[in-house]
């Protein structure tokens, strides 16, 4: 082999090591960097609150089972006094109260907010924004209407909510009864089938 081509060969097979070596880091930068701008725009829009609604979501839900609970015991105690009334009532307040306060904590310590946006929000947000994307969503709601729509959207969204509620939620309920009972109708026969083998 000509001392030429050794040299080039040398030279070529060094250039691919050092792009080995380099590329991974270079991605590793580049990826800091993306990641610098996904939590700035967390931090832009308010994540904590966001955070906290979810945790009191996420805690409410986990209380029915208390509150089921305490419905059942209740049901116990239809010959109780007025005072053993109140005090039921108020081991329940402080109950619950104290669920709320324990669990509240130990969500917060198994899905804290920094683990949350870098291992769920981010990976998500990355399939469907690139970085230059939620660097333009960062420039808006670094504005006033951009900081206004973070402050009101809860507020609007609950307001939404209840509207919904008001507007729809009664003639839906009926709809669903009214579905229900169609359904039960159906199945009836087979359901009084069964109830007689057992």
């Amino acid at each position: 082999m000509p001392k030429k081509t050794y040299q080039a060969l040398k030279i070529a097979f060094l250039s691919f090591l050092v792009l080995l070596i380099v590329a991974p880091c270079a991605q590793a930068l580049d990826k800091s960097a993306e990641m610098k701008v996904y939590q700035k725009f967390y931090k832009v829009t308010n994540a904590e609150s966001q955070y906290n609604q979810i945790l009191n979501v996420m805690v409410a839900q986990f209380q029915q089972g208390l509150i089921v609970g305490f419905r059942e015991a209740a049901k116990k105690m239809e010959n109780a006094t007025p005072e053993e009334q109140e005090k039921f009532g108020k081991l329940f307040e402080q109950t619950l109260q104290s669920y709320t306060q324990k669990m509240r904590k130990k969500t917060a310590e198994v899905m804290p907010l920094n683990e949350l946006i870098n291992n769920v929000y981010y990976p998500v947000l990355a399939q469907h924004f690139t970085v230059s994307e939620v660097e333009e969503l960062i420039a808006f709601y670094e504005t006033p209407v951009g900081q206004k729509y973070i402050s009101v959207s809860p507020t609007v969204m609950q307001e939404s909510s209840a509207l919904i509620s008001q507007k729809y939620m009664p003639e839906l309920k009926k709809i669903s009864n009214k579905i229900v009972e169609e359904e039960m109708k159906k199945v009836k026969p087979e359901l009084e089938k069964l109830q007689k083998k057992n």
